[in-house]
């Protein structure tokens, strides 16, 4: 599954550059770039490779410089570790498939988004604390710091909003070993669709524009 045509199919007409971080040991320029989205990812925070440090100078810059950031998943956990909140292996579990997503606090991410809304989700670690640099912008019943928003241009979601029910699926098939069957064919059953979750890459898009 190619993540950057998933974001490709959501950004009107926005030109998308993808950049593999964890490939070059330095960060591209960000001078002619209107904004930055750092996608998910296998890794985990905890390995601690070296490219990460790269991937964590370019939220540094992006919040330095006020350059519009959207961190999903891996990224929004990297953006609470840049504000220095810890992140790790949720206490409730892995999470896979379809999750209702609860508006905490208003955002331009979410507008005109409802208050509640599903969304796809496949991870382990999340964002474990609040810290007084960010808000929280929205929970799960899993996750109580789901989106995060540091000033005016930097927000962080758990969850994909470039996934649909089917992309959701695949992967929980993909894992069954993993969550176990009883685990997977539930979370199968859960899958449901989630039309508002990509309006967030939609918003951020206008943002930068």
């Amino acid at each position: 599954m190619n993540t950057d045509d998933h974001f490709g199919a959501l950004t009107n007409g926005a030109s998308l550059i993808p950049y593999a971080v964890c490939e070059d040991a330095k960060a591209p320029s960000l001078a002619e770039f209107s904004g930055v989205i750092m996608t998910g990812s296998a890794a985990m925070l905890a390995d601690n490779s070296p490219w990460m440090n790269t991937a964590k100078d370019l939220v540094k810059q992006c919040l330095d410089e006020e350059i519009p950031f959207l961190g999903v998943c891996f990224g929004h956990q990297m953006l609470g570790s840049v504000c220095g909140a810890a992140v790790g292996p949720n206490p409730k579990g892995r999470n896979n498939g379809t999750c209702l997503v609860e508006v905490e606090n208003e955002s331009p991410l979410f507008a005109g988004i409802p208050k509640t809304f599903y969304a796809q989700i496949s991870h382990r670690d999340v964002v474990l604390e609040r810290r007084p640099i960010f808000a929280v912008t929205a929970r799960t019943s899993h996750d109580p710091h789901h989106s995060i928003q540091v000033g005016k241009n930097a927000f962080g979601v758990q969850f994909h909003p470039e996934w649909n029910m089917d992309i959701s699926k695949a992967y929980i098939d993909a894992r069954e070993q993993l969550l176990g069957t009883q685990t997977a064919s539930k979370m199968r059953e859960s899958l449901r669709p989630s039309p508002h979750a990509s309006i967030v890459v939609q918003n951020f898009v206008a943002l930068c524009r």
